[in-house]
Formats: C-alpha cells, structure tokens, sequence
C-alpha cells in the first residue's frame, strides 16, 4: 500500500515537472513570479491610481521584453537571476512588514547585523523563507535543465509574444510619461520597482563605504573639551543604551502589568514621558546617542567621534562594554575610542553563547573599583531584542507562559509575556547599577538610560512585528528615558536637577536631545554642547520632531505615510 501511494506521488511530481518543463509554460511561470512584489507593492504603497498601475505595466514591459530576446529561455531566466534573488527577499520583507519597498537600511542590516541575531530572526520565519526558495529557485533549476537538454521557444510563440511585448512596452513608456506630467514629484528611482530597490541598494553601498572610511574622515577632529567640575570631586557617570525596548510596555509609564517593580521604588528617579527616537534602527539610532549628531546634520556624524572622546579630552577615564556582536556599524568605531573596552560576546566563539546583560555588573565594579578620579561607563545592552525569552534567566520568568513561540499572531500571548519578562530584567538591571552607585562614598554618580528604539507586537490591524520598518509606528518610536541622580550629586548641582525634572514633562527627541544632556550633567565644556538641545538645561527648547528617513534625510515625523493609530498616539503626548 505504501509502495503505491510513494508511485502515485512520485507519477503525480513527474507530470508537474513535465508541465513545467514546457518552455511556453516556464515562460509565463517565471514572469508572472517575477511580477509579485510588483503587484503587492502597488496595492500597499501610497501611490495614486496612475502610478500603481505604471508600476505594474512598466516593469512588466521590460521583463516580457527580455524574455523574447532569444529562443533559449534558460538564458534569459539566468540573466535575470539577480532580480529573482532581489524579489524573494522584497516579497519576505512584505511578509513581515506589510509594506514598503526593500529599503537603504535594510541592505544595511545585512552587513551590520550579527550571525546569531540573523539567526534568529530566519529562524522564526521559516514557513514565508520555504515558499520564497519554491517560488524563486524552482524556475533557475527548471532553466538549468533546459539548457543542459537544449531546449528552445517556438518560433511562432516568440514571435507572436515580442510583437505582445513590444505594445505593453509603448503602454507602459506612455504610463510612465504620464506620471512624470502629472506630479512634479513624481521619480522613477523612487517610485517603481525593482528601479527603486537598486536605487537603495546604491544609497547602501555609498554610506556602506562612509562607514568603512570613518577612521580616516575622524581622525583629526577634537571636542577641545574641558570640565567645569571640580578635578578634586570624584564623579562617576553610567550612561545605559537600551535596546528594543519600548516605553508602553513599562510600568513607570502607565503600562498596567508590574514590569518595574525595582525602579519605581527609587527615589528622584526622573522619568522623562515624551521621548521619541529619529529611527527604528540600532545602526543609526545608536550613534546618534553618543554623538552631537542628529537627523537634521546626520552626515557629520563621518567626520566627528563620540562623547567618549569628549570625556577624555575633559580628563576622565572611560569604558565601552556591550552585549552585541561585533559589527561594522558606527557604534564599534567609537567603542574603540574608550580606555578600557569588551564586549562579552567575545568570551565564546559558540554562536549560541547568550551573555545576559547584568554581566555588566561586574565589570562596572570593576572600572569603579580602580578608583580614578573621573570615569565614564558606557554599556551596550541586549536588552529586549527577539528572541526576547533569550534575554532573561528562566527563574525570572514571572509572566507565563512565556515559551515555546514563534513570531505568529497566534502567540501573542506568550510572546507579550516573554517581551515583558525581558523589560523586568531590565528593571532588575538597572536597580541594581543605581544600588551599586549610591552605594559609593564621597562621589557625585549618575545614571543615565534610554532606548534606541522600541517595537512592534501586533498591536493594531496591521498585524507587525519587530522594528526597523521603513515607515515607522508610534510604537517603534516611543522610548524611555531616564536619569538618576546621586543626592551628593543633586546638592553640588541643584539647578540641573531641577532642569531635568521641569523638561521631564516635554516633549524630546533622544536622538537629538541625549548627547548634549550627557555633556551637561557631567559638566564637561565644548563648542560641540549646545545647553538648548540638553533637557538638564533650563535654556533647553522643545523642536518639531524630525525623523531620519531611509534615504537618510530629516523629515517632519508627521509626513511620514504613518497609520491614522499612530497619529492618534503621537498627538496624546
């Protein structure tokens, strides 16, 4: 019985591929597959009706064009292989985001993201990335077999196909002179794919090669930078960047389950309400933390370093200790400006190697324990990132079922769970950096927290996940903020104090604002500080808030193609 049911399958496999194997039917088969992400980016992006149907046709033209170029299709299938690889990875792209052309950042990630966290991610989609290698390898094996058995178009087929392709191609050239006749804005290098994906990846390789020259167009910049404090007064500042987490899932912001049972039982901690970042992305988010740029003048983040620097030049010692992998991202050029360096990823060669973040707690002892007059930490968390069960021990699962799950809907719960159990930890953590800072004599010690940037969880109809979309939601980019204050450190310097609790109230941008607020509280002196930026300065001045689009422009936040949910709970606060 089984041997007849293994026939039948195996006689049933046999006339598909003899089907498919049909050069007419291959012909159509690849085409129509190639014209995917065409179609669904025409019914998701913000197109009007004239160009979602140029985007359509015009693309179509071309392809149909190339098809009947010659009679061995296999050549044409390969030819165009570049643009299959590119569709499969537009369409996995549409699956988690909804929307939105393959973006400049997103080609980024892929030099900028470590192994494991990739991992990770394919990971828990392995059910979209198995119809994509059906849909896209099957045709390139398919054109491989017909070149090996030399097989060809008919005749009469190309034929009377080119005379086809050649009527879509004056349609879809009228479309597209239509267009540019009916907006001023319109582009082509914006507005039609797959013209508007290579334009990106263009965009991708110019700030890739930025990024690979930093320590070139860096190297002679200087802060100049000074400290207004006493060299005589031990201070110790630990400045935390977060990482995934967002501010509706903690407690100290109104979020109804206890996920800050620690912080909210510190005394003076000042909760900033109203902090948005200017990107979704680590890669941009982070540096622009640590630098005096921001989305408005992002480009001279190249030519400029990072407050670690600026500390120094003021006479403290510094430490850079992260929890990511090592990348080629701005923010691993300016770990290498600190003193004293590591990043506990190091510490294995295993790819599965899950360092928590309250590692760090020793090695800050540590760098206080050398007793240097001055000293600044910098810590890189792994704070709420997915996988985010990974991001805790499982003795600290306090809302259950947090596991097993996948990045699906039907998992909410125990994904909600697991996302909340990471922020706990979080909470944990930083309790326990203020404990070990109040904990120390004679010395003005701060903290200072915030998040590069939140994330999604299925939280409208939009049904999405993660971060790093094109077009960002409320939920990406609201953050928390906070800062403590030792009370050695509040009486030497009261009228900061008071500044960071009145601007707690206002709206910020942590992009913008964080650099400069760090600067401020350490009392550290440069032509690179500017006090209306820092919200520890009564001069501080509330901005329209910009966001640093993917194209790597500053845009007003509000003309972004955003959801009317996301207006609604950006105009709450």
């Amino acid at each position: 019985m089984i041997r007849n049911l293994l026939y039948k399958v195996l006689f049933l496999v046999r006339s598909w591929l003899d089907v498919l194997m049909r050069q007419e039917v291959l012909f159509y088969l690849f085409l129509a597959v190639l014209m995917i992400p065409n179609v669904i980016l025409s019914i998701t992006e913000p197109l009007t009706t004239l160009e979602r149907i140029s985007s359509i046709v015009f693309p179509l033209s071309c392809y149909y064009l190339i098809f009947t170029m010659t009679r061995r299709l296999g050549w044409s299938i390969w030819l165009l292989c570049p643009l299959s690889l590119l569709a499969g990875f537009q369409v996995v792209l549409l699956y988690i985001y909804g929307k939105s052309v393959v973006a400049t950042d997103m080609f980024l990630n892929m030099v900028t993201t470590d192994a494991k966290e990739s991992k990770e991610l394919l990971g828990s989609i392995l059910m979209i990335l198995s119809v994509v290698i059906i849909l896209y390898i099957t045709p390139l094996v398919l054109a491989t077999v017909s070149l090996v058995k030399k097989k060809k178009l008919k005749k009469g087929f190309l034929r009377q196909n080119r005379s086809i392709a050649f009527a879509v191609t004056l349609v879809g050239g009228a479309l597209l002179w239509m267009c540019y006749a009916a907006s001023d804005a319109y582009s082509i290098k914006t507005g039609v794919y797959p013209i508007n994906a290579f334009y990106n990846m263009f965009k991708a390789v110019s700030r890739h090669d930025m990024l690979q020259n930093y320590q070139e167009t860096s190297k002679d910049f200087e802060f100049n930078a000074s400290s207004s404090h006493s060299a005589q007064q031990r201070e110790i500042y630990v400045v935390v960047i977060g990482e995934t987490s967002r501010a509706c899932n903690w407690e100290l912001y109104g979020y109804e389950r206890p996920t800050n049972p620690m912080l909210k039982k510190v005394d003076d901690l000042i909760v900033f309400d109203s902090v948005l970042t200017e990107s979704n992305i680590t890669h941009k988010t982070v540096p622009m933390l640590l630098s005096a740029a921001s989305s408005v003048d992002y480009d001279n983040i190249y030519s400029q370093k990072s407050l670690i620097t600026a500390f120094k030049e003021a006479g403290f010692k510094t430490a850079f200790f992260s929890n990511q992998a090592h990348t080629q991202a701005l923010v691993d050029n300016f770990a290498l400006e600190a003193d004293k360096k590591e990043y506990l990823k190091d510490r294995s060669k295993d790819m599965n190697f899950n360092p928590l973040d309250t590692e760090f707690l020793t090695l800050a002892q540590g760098v206080i324990n050398e007793g240097a007059m001055k000293q600044l930490i910098v810590l890189h968390t792994y704070g709420s990132h997915y996988n985010y069960s990974a991001r805790y021990p499982k003795d600290m699962a306090y809302f259950t079922p947090d596991a097993p799950y996948t990045p699906q809907k039907e998992c909410l719960d125990k994904l909600r769970n697991a996302y909340d159990n990471s922020i706990r930890f979080t909470d944990k953590f930083l309790s326990d950096i203020i404990t070990m800072l109040n904990g120390i004599e004679d010395a003005h010690t701060s903290l200072l927290y915030v998040s590069d940037h939140g994330e999604e969880l299925f939280d409208d109809e939009r049904e999405v996940i993660f971060h790093s979309s094109t077009i960002p939601s409320y939920y990406q980019l609201h953050v928390p903020m906070l800062v403590w204050l030792s009370d050695e450190y509040r009486k030497a310097y009261p009228s900061k104090s008071l500044a960071l609790e009145a601007n707690s109230k206002l709206q910020v941008s942590s992009s913008a604002s964080f650099f400069h607020t760090i600067l401020n509280v350490a009392g550290i002196e440069t032509t690179y500080r500017n006090d209306s930026y820092s919200v520890a300065s009564k001069a501080y001045k509330v901005r329209p808030r910009c966001y640093l689009n993917d194209h790597y422009e500053s845009v007003p936040l509000l003309s972004l193609d955003m959801s009317d949910n996301d207006i609604t709970k950006l105009s709450e606060f």
